[in-house]
């Protein structure tokens, strides 16, 4: 897997917003798809915030990114072998990228409750934007990664926009990767796997990797 780079200035504004997310505050952040919001996953009043700020009730859980695939399988729960060899082949696959893979966490006790999904799960993926990638690995290993607009308006492709529905709030100024679709969302607990989101990365593109007969 190949760990996107940053320059230095975007090494010090990840650095000042890693103290943003120290203080349980929120940071506006590009991402490989659409501008999000991180926040500290593990910290209560952070997760709490963040839904307040999104204006309705995160009870479907609340997605992470994190700085690598060795974070992913330490929040995951063990699971049966041909299940982790095929959501290894995804990871592989896609990557640092736009697949967020929902997985099983009931061990991940340090994830703040109103992250999970139903039935203890987390929706992970490992960003293939160099911001989102580095602020993930330098704040623990992971931050939230919910898009930085209101429930029910459009998701913002620049600062710009972010900022308009978020004027108070802290952020990072870049460009996203330019994708008009959301991360693909993917239910790997059991076979076969099962598409929850379709986005930017297809079921043919799935299938090509783990086979038609393990994906619906």
């Amino acid at each position: 897997m190949n760990t996107p780079s940053i320059s230095e200035r975007e090494e010090q504004e990840v650095l000042r917003a890693v103290g943003v997310l120290r203080s349980e505050n929120l940071v506006l952040i590009p991402t490989e798809t659409f501008y999000g919001i991180a926040a500290d996953p593990c910290s209560e009043g952070a997760v709490g915030k963040l839904s307040g700020i999104k204006s309705r009730d995160l009870g479907a859980g609340i997605p992470l990114i994190v700085g690598s695939s060795a974070v992913a399988t330490t929040l995951s729960d063990p699971g049966p072998p041909e299940i982790l060899e095929l959501r290894s082949l995804l990871e592989r696959a896609f990557w640092p990228g736009p697949l967020t893979l929902v997985v099983s966490a009931s061990g991940a006790k340090q994830i703040a409750a109103a992250v999970f999904g139903p039935n203890q799960t987390l929706a992970i993926r490992v960003s293939s934007h160099p911001i989102a990638n580095r602020l993930a690995a330098a704040s623990g290993g992971a931050i939230t990664a919910t898009s930085a607009n209101p429930h029910g308006e459009p998701p913002p492709t620049t600062y710009a926009d972010a900022r308009a529905y978020f004027p108070e709030m802290e952020g990072i100024d870049a460009l996203c990767g330019g994708a008009t679709k959301p991360s693909t969302l993917v239910l790997v607990t059991e076979l076969p796997f099962r598409i929850l989101r379709e986005g930017a990365i297809t079921k043919a593109q799935l299938e090509a990797v783990v086979g038609r007969e393990q994906v619906e």
